[in-house]
């Protein structure tokens, strides 16, 4: 046994050596080329990760408009129009006026916006008066106020050379909204005959029936109060959205109109 170890290392040695040769020998040049299709790969892994561009642009601007019963009280409004990229006087695209719920502002609805947008509509998102950094009072959608506010800004888009109309003053446009958002699409669609389609979402049809139920035909002031469902309403609105710079009490602060501070403050009263 012993005299035949030397013979199987000198065969495990020829067979190592015989591997070592038949390997390729690396080379300057074959290193080169090998960091070269290593970049190469880097960079198709790259290129096949790295996001899109979106396909529209924002503009982000405060509108003023004329509200209230005569038209005379001016109101900033905190907007955001979204553009397809291919949107131009050319080549005009439908609009898509977006609200947002109660306590939101037009953040609220910036998933909602950029899904449409990408589907090629211009889409126009604003915070309601009362909220975020629009001024003006908060009216709960009164066709003398949001409705009115949402009338100007269907006369903002019909002039944008990039909105399709159907006439002088009129754009193709549809109104979306959810909640407080829907309210005003229903009631818009109702006051303004250019709204050529409308999605309200859990929306309502009578606020004052919603807080107020009453089933006799008596009418709300004859109906229970739903505290829960009032104080989860409000108390959204004057806590302000998670993502907004805190604020004190909406009621407070004057973001209410007088009629609604009242009309809120004597429901509390007649609670306790």
């Amino acid at each position: 046994m012993p005299a035949a170890l030397p013979v199987r290392r000198r065969r495990a040695v020829l067979r190592l050596t015989r591997w070592r040769r038949a390997l390729p020998r690396l080379t300057r040049r074959r290193l080169a080329a090998g960091a070269t299709a290593v970049a190469v790969l880097t960079g198709l892994v790259v290129w096949a990760v790295w996001p899109e561009p979106p396909g529209y642009t924002t503009e982000d601007r405060m509108l003023t408009v004329r509200t209230g019963p005569d038209s005379a009280t001016p109101v900033d409004l905190d907007t955001t129009l979204y553009l397809p990229k291919g949107a131009s006087a050319a080549h005009p695209v439908p609009a898509v006026l977006l609200g947002h719920g109660f306590g939101g502002t037009k953040a609220s609805v910036t998933t909602d916006a950029t899904d449409l947008v990408e589907h090629g509509y211009a889409v126009l998102t604003w915070t309601a008066p009362g909220f975020g950094r629009s001024t003006g009072q908060i009216h709960l959608d009164s066709p003398d106020y949001e409705v009115r506010d949402a009338q100007r800004l269907l006369d903002w888009l019909a002039g944008r050379p990039e909105i399709r109309t159907d006439g002088p003053g009129d754009p193709r446009v549809g109104v979306v909204g959810g909640s407080y958002g829907g309210g005003l699409a229903l009631l818009l669609a109702g006051y303004d005959r250019r709204v050529d389609a409308i999605v309200p979402m859990l929306a309502w049809h009578d606020l004052a029936s919603s807080f107020l139920p009453e089933a006799t035909g008596h009418g709300p002031t004859d109906g229970v109060f739903k505290k829960g469902w009032a104080g989860l309403f409000f108390g959204s609105g004057t806590a302000g959205p998670s993502f907004d710079t805190p604020r004190p009490s909406a009621i407070c602060s004057g973001m209410f109109a007088p009629a609604m501070s009242s009309t809120t403050a004597t429901k509390k009263k007649n609670l306790r």
